[in-house]
């Protein structure tokens, strides 16, 4: 069984990523690609990263 603060830390991890498109949106007017910027890259790495983990 996969221990649940994984889970806590996932979605914490899309609360903030969720900040930071928000934000950028009403700052720059237009949306950011989790390719091309290197913060939102390495939490979707870091996403993947826990989805892998078996319990």
């Amino acid at each position: 069984m996969v221990d649940k603060s994984i889970y806590i830390v996932q979605g914490e991890i899309s609360v903030v990523v969720a900040a930071i498109k928000r934000n950028s949106r009403w700052s720059t007017h237009t949306p950011l690609d989790e390719e091309q910027d290197p913060l939102l890259n390495s939490f979707s790495h870091l996403k993947e990263t826990l989805n892998n983990i078996k319990g």
